[in-house]
């Protein structure tokens, strides 16, 4: 008979960063564990609060599906002899299995015929397998940093304190660790309230609620923006968006309750983005507006039943308070030098060891912004340049110490302060954007050009000592910084090429220790920039592979650094490659590309032609080439590919006339040299053999 099972891991607090991930992590290899095991559901939900992680297998079958499984033996050429007697093979096979060889089938497998046996696999009950894949469940959930907590050496992101397993109204009471720890049916409610013994998984939800625990998050959620909402309609206040504190507050709590609070007027005098990173910071509070104002009122979340006392409410006020007379403190020391004052302390503090100070890292920027702008023909030389110089001194300031969220953001509220041209004050804060996929883009070109070389140089620098990221490991956050840095790049057309660049700058990077080459470098970016170009630009892997693969041409290998011009022509190829006649100019070129793959010379002389074809070939290779590279200079890509349709044609009458191979080495290798001249002009857009064609065209 199928039933609901429930299992609920109990645990110490959990951070809140982990538990969406470790609630991912429990649907998923459970789902792939009960289809392993022939055990079939309705659907599975994942519930969670910062002390337990709960599973909810609705409609979990009594007992396994039927399966067969299929063995197979020898090949029945050696199976059977000349007489068609059984060899020792196949009598071997069949003992080894408790059968004769008569019990045996035969069936083809990849155009070869095996003896084969089919047996029926055991049905097991549900509580017999729950019984032993819930612990390998339980042990295989990997979230951050792990404990261990007894003699087991069982690892999990807080220390396990309590199991419940119910099928039904069945208790499943498997073990895990080696403290004793049993699953049973009684689990806990908040830590203000009762245990409760638990009839059955069905009364799960309602008998938690009953005892201050809500164990839906999204419910949670629901509860704390009603709440804000309230606070919104009852003062005429707006709350300052904050997806990422809320989200904190719902995976922190088990029971949510608002609690309204003020602070006193005077605080107002500090920039709204301090007080806002103070109240964060201190309490997880939420802020809100008045008109172009902030509010004084504040919201915050206990975890447990109202404050009907008014307790937490004066606590929550006087630690406000006092966090918030620190931030004064520290606002109005800070503002006591100018913020290129605060810049010539970068020098004492070291960036990485083997990569040397702030103050070495601010002169790369300094260089690498100049550098950009100057390629990217931009004439604000001189404010880019301040911008770069001080973009990491509000680093060693104490208001971004104190609240590191704080860094970009002091330097524009410093620098305004110190009279310092807007565009500057706000590049100081743009450096650090986009921060995130779908963050904002700096506001200017000064912040463009900032955030560009800052993210151009923590990657270079990175991967230069050996910190390229892996799977499971990105310390320095590198895989943030490319992105952003190409999608930068991308959706601010930065027509320049970042590998030539890096080149003409390799001696600044000569000071790492142990560096390792421009190589790698390269390799990662362009990586990075294939995944970007499928994953959130929508290209085709084959359209990726065309702009991106490498090739003894030097027309390609110059812009391969130039991400705008490669994605220019990827999205040129998508709308070319839906014309009629675009697979038959890829297959042309095909037979271009394979015939001179391995050939280097590109000196030739027309005069020796002597094939009408090849005479063709000639002339309209000689009207496309100019123009090609005209458009291609004007990033007219969807105009160059055009022009190379027009070779299609005479591309094809070349090899059904002419033979390029003849015994003829002088014409041979006349005719090599051309094709692979003929071959830089489609490498201007791509290697278009990497391009799939259907067969049918």
């Amino acid at each position: 008979m199928n039933a609901d099972l429930l299992l609920e891991i109990g645990t110490e607090e959990m951070p809140a960063a982990v538990t969406p991930d470790l609630m991912q992590q429990l649907h998923n290899k459970a789902a792939a564990l009960l289809k392993e095991n022939r055990l079939i559901y309705d659907r599975i939900e994942v519930l969670a609060t910062p002390r337990r992680l709960a599973l909810i297998c609705y409609n979990l079958s009594g007992i396994q599906c039927e399966s067969v499984e299929e063995i197979k033996g020898p090949p029945v050429a050696i199976a059977f002899d000349a007489r068609n007697n059984p060899t020792a093979a196949a009598i071997g096979f069949a003992a080894s299995h408790g059968k004769k060889v008569s019990n045996l089938s035969r069936q083809e497998i990849d155009g070869k015929e095996y003896l084969v046996f089919h047996r029926c696999l055991p049905q097991l009950r549900t509580p017999e397998v729950l019984t032993v894949f819930l612990p390998e469940l339980i042990v295989s959930l990997r979230a951050g940093k792990t404990m261990r907590w007894d003699s087991s050496g069982l690892e999990f992101v807080r220390p396990i304190r309590w199991l419940v397993c119910l099928y039904g109204d069945a208790i499943i009471p498997f073990a895990v660790g080696t403290n004793g720890l049993t699953a049973s049916n009684r689990t806990r409610g908040h830590r203000f309230a009762n245990d409760i013994e638990l009839l059955s998984a069905g009364e799960y939800e309602a008998r938690l609620a009953a005892q201050l625990v809500i164990i839906d998050p999204q419910k949670r959620y629901q509860r704390v923006q009603e709440a804000i909402a309230a606070v919104e309609e009852q003062q005429r206040v707006t709350s300052i968006d904050n997806d990422e504190l809320i989200t904190q507050i719902v995976y922190s709590t088990e029971y949510p309750t608002a609690i309204l609070g003020q602070f006193p007027v005077e605080f107002l005098s500090l920039p709204r983005e301090v007080i806002s990173a103070t109240l964060h910071e201190e309490g997880k509070f939420i802020t809100f507006s008045h008109g172009d104002k902030l509010s004084t009122h504040f919201l915050g979340f206990r975890n447990g039943p109202e404050d009907s006392r008014g307790i937490v409410k004066a606590g929550y006020e006087r630690a406000v308070q006092f966090r918030l007379r620190d931030s004064q403190f520290f606002f109005a020391d800070d503002a006591k030098r100018t913020l290129a004052e605060w810049t010539h302390q970068l020098r004492t503090v070291i960036y990485e060891e083997r990569i040397g100070s702030l103050w070495d890292k601010v002169e790369r920027i300094r260089r690498l912004a100049g550098e950009i702008a100057q390629r990217n023909e931009q004439d604000d030389l001189a404010d880019i340049d301040r911008a770069a110089f001080l973009c990491k001194s509000d680093l060693v300031t104490k208001m971004v110490r104190e609240f590191p969220v704080l860094q970009g953001t002091m330097g524009r509220i410093y620098a305004t302060c110190n009279g310092e041209k807007e565009s500057v004050a706000c590049a100081i804060e743009d450096q650090y954007r986009p921060r995130f996929k779908g963050d904002d883009l700096p506001s200017n070109e000064i912040g463009t050009v900032l955030s560009l070389a800052d993210k151009l140089d923590t990657v270079v620098c990175a991967i230069s000592i050996g910190e390229e990221p892996t799977g499971s490991r990105d310390p320095y956050g590198i895989r943030r910084q490319a992105n952003g840095m190409i999608r930068l790049i991308l959706e601010q057309e930065i027509d320049i090429d970042l590998y030539v660049l890096l080149a003409d700058l390799d001696e600044m990077y000569a000071s790492i220790t142990e560096r390792r080459g421009l190589d790698s470098v390269i390799r990662f970016l362009s990586d990075r920039l294939g995944h970007i170009l499928l994953h959130e630009y929508s290209l085709t892997h084959d359209v990726v592979n065309c702009i991106l693969t490498e090739s003894n041409v030097t027309i390609s290998s110059m812009s391969r650094g130039n991400f705008y011009r490669l994605f220019a022509k990827g999205r040129a190829l998508v709308y070319w490659r839906n014309n009629e006649g675009f697979d038959s100019l890829v297959t042309a070129f095909t037979r271009v590309r394979n015939i001179t793959r391995e050939y280097r010379t590109r000196e030739f002389d027309p005069q020796l032609f002597v094939e009408a074809a090849e005479k063709e070939l000639w002339r309209e290779y000689l009207k496309a080439e100019g123009q090609i590279k005209r458009l291609t200079a004007e990033k007219d890509y969807c105009g160059a590919i055009g022009y190379l349709s027009g070779l299609r044609d005479p591309i094809d009458r070349f090899f059904d006339k002419v033979l390029v191979m003849t015994d003829d080495k002088t014409q041979r290798c006349n005719r090599l040299a051309f094709l692979t001249n003929l071959a830089d002009l489609f490498f201007s857009i791509g290697d278009l053999s990497a391009i799939t064609v259907d067969p049918n065209s």
